[in-house]
């Protein structure tokens, strides 16, 4: 008898639906062909193997030290993840009337080791955008800091609302609760933007710094 043909993640899109494929199909259409003498569908296993063992946190070197995947699918790896990372909070019935960030953040523990997430408000406490940092031993405060201050930068918000979530042995945090939110409070009045919240959820409590 003759083999049967399996159809490739792209056959599946186009004759089913996207909801169809494995996570492993998912890179296999992602990354598109193979490269360094290596199957697509051999870099796509390892590199779920790796996102899985860092929690789907891997770096761009990081993903350039998998055989076969290179620069130009490292890239497009890190730009699809980045997409989908700002583009959660669509799903939710309205991205003008956001669940509240504490609440958010308690639904999130359950599924995220450690988070940082802020909000943005216009001069009429209007909601802009909600961002998600998720922590791991390769961002720090610092980093987590210039990224906050970068965005502000770009969107010009008149207030902002933080919230963090974890331990803060998880949270790679190098200053207390406190400490930090009086820090970003201070860097905040430099420039004229106003902290509405600094609220830290842990398994036992949620508390609102400010």
């Amino acid at each position: 008898m003759p083999a049967t043909h399996s159809p490739r993640p792209r056959e599946k899109i186009l004759t089913q639906s996207i909801t169809a494929l494995s996570d492993h199909e998912l890179l296999q259409a992602l990354i598109g062909n193979g490269g360094g003498g290596l199957t697509v569908g051999r870099i796509a296993r390892e590199t779920l193997k790796r996102l899985r063992r860092n929690q789907g946190a891997l770096s761009y070197q990081q993903l350039l030290e998998i055989p076969g995947l290179g620069h130009a699918y490292s890239a497009r790896i890190m730009a699809a993840f980045e997409l989908a990372r700002r583009w959660t909070y669509l799903g939710r019935s309205s991205l003008l009337t956001p669940i509240p960030l504490r609440e958010d953040l308690r639904r999130q523990q359950v599924q995220s080791s450690s988070i940082f997430a802020y909000d943005l408000y216009d001069g009429a406490d209007g909601f802009l955008e909600r961002q998600v940092i998720l922590l791991h031993e390769s961002i720090d405060q610092t980093q987590v800091m210039r990224q906050l201050l970068g965005r502000i930068l770009t969107v010009h918000p008149a207030s902002v609302g933080i919230g963090i979530t974890g331990d803060r042995k998880e949270r790679m945090m190098y200053m207390s609760d406190i400490v930090y939110c009086r820090a970003l409070k201070g860097i905040f009045e430099t420039i004229g933007v106003r902290l509405r919240h600094f609220t830290v959820v842990s398994v036992d409590e949620t508390r609102e710094l400010i």
